[in-house]
């Protein structure tokens, strides 16, 4: 799997929950329409519309 990487943006709210005591966000990059948010302990992955495409 791969990713193409378009622009940097902003972390978005939903990814703020899942962060952990000690966690911060370092940068997130837009793809075509998910989010990888990459922080000081892992890479997220927010998938927009799941695994089939549909909303």
């Amino acid at each position: 799997m791969s990713w193409t990487f378009i622009e940097e943006c902003f972390v978005s709210h939903d990814i703020t929950d899942l962060l952990v005591d000690g966690e911060e966000e370092i940068a997130a990059y837009k793809t075509i329409r998910d989010q990888a948010t990459f922080t000081n302990k892992r890479l997220i992955i927010r998938d927009a519309q799941g695994i089939t495409g549909k909303k």
